[in-house]
């Protein structure tokens, strides 16, 4: 019955159809996340500092918090999520390479945040070389630092890599929710 179960939903993901809704219903509750709760921000003329800079950086932050970051990058002013509008720069995240990965980029996608596919056991350093590429060219860069396997809110090495190679700071950013006000 489990692996009937397995099989089953593994069909039932790797339809477009459904994919395609799956996509669309969470970046409709990201927005509504965003829209009716309340923020606040701390300390965050930080990296609205480094938004206001006019140059690239590395936004690091938790895998288990990656949801609501579209929204969270930039609280303050023009900049909410996606490409920045007065400046035409983009942000891209690192993005695994498998299916939930791929789900993921998928409602980013809709939130006008591109990806950059790879992760440390594939593709790794060919999404090193591209990561770098978008930095040059001035875009911004978000990336989960402890990844999905873990272990969990501890930072790899991969991040500090990324930005000796393409040498722009590394710009710690995270957000919570509560359902109490």
């Amino acid at each position: 019955m489990r692996l009937l179960k397995r099989n089953l939903s593994k069909r039932i993901l790797n339809s477009n159809a459904i994919q395609f809704i799956l996509c669309m219903v969470v970046a409709l509750y990201i927005r509504l996340v965003h829209f009716t709760g309340r923020w606040h921000v701390i300390r965050g003329e930080i990296p609205a500092a480094y938004w206001d800079s006019d140059k690239p950086f590395i936004l690091v932050l938790w895998h288990g918090r990656i949801l609501l970051m579209p929204y969270a990058w930039r609280r303050n002013g023009r900049k909410a999520h996606g490409k920045d509008r007065d400046k035409g720069k983009d942000v891209h995240m690192l993005i695994s390479a498998h299916r939930d990965g791929q789900l993921i980029a998928k409602t980013i996608g809709r939130l006008g945040i591109h990806s950059v596919e790879g992760s440390s056991s594939k593709g790794g350093a060919a999404a090193l070389k591209r990561m770098v590429g978008v930095l040059k060219s001035g875009d911004y860069i978000g990336i989960t630092p402890d990844g999905p396997r873990g272990p969990r809110m501890r930072a790899s090495g991969g991040v500090v890599a990324l930005a000796r190679l393409s040498g722009v700071p590394i710009i710690p950013v995270t957000c919570s929710v509560t359902r109490f006000r």
